[in-house]
């Protein structure tokens, strides 16, 4: 009896599941393509590449396209970009199934386009700042991005 009700109970909750499944996944496809381009060579899972270092080279190009024929000296002399990093950069966009991926992601909509923020000072040029504590007032994001924004650099 007990395993009967369970049956009922998740038959409908299924049927509730996948009908709304749709609505939610196109609306999550929709918000996707407007994310910024670190977001995305992150989620392309290139090896060795980490969130930071697909912000780096985000703010380093103009459009992802600029990676297909970049080498492994372009890629170094990046801020924070080692040779390893550089090498898996070089490898992803040399294959053909990459180029047929950003392909279909640029007709699909997808941003791809790099991160060119302007610097609001130098003031922290050359520092290395390690966040530390909780804030009431700002998030650690955004912090970060405050303390690049003025030249300087986060440690994790």
């Amino acid at each position: 009896m007990i395993r009967h009700i369970n049956s009922v109970i998740w038959s409908g909750v299924n049927a509730w599941f996948l009908s709304a499944l749709p609505v939610y996944l196109l609306n999550a496809i929709k918000k996707s393509k407007n994310n910024t381009l670190d977001l995305l060579l992150f989620g392309l899972g290139i090896r060795h590449i980490g969130k930071k270092a697909a912000r780096t080279l985000a703010k380093n190009i103009d459009n992802i396209r600029d990676l297909e024929h970049m080498m492994v000296e372009d890629l170094t002399a990046m801020d924070d970009v080692g040779e390893k990093m550089a090498e898996s950069v070089v490898d992803f966009f040399s294959k053909t199934k990459t180029i047929e991926i950003i392909d279909r992601l640029e007709k699909a909509g997808v941003n791809t386009v790099g991160i060119k923020e302007e610097m609001l000072s130098e003031v922290l040029y050359g520092m290395v700042v390690a966040i530390t504590g909780s804030f009431d007032e700002i998030s650690r994001n955004d912090l970060s991005k405050l303390i690049e924004l003025n030249g300087g650099k986060t440690s994790s």
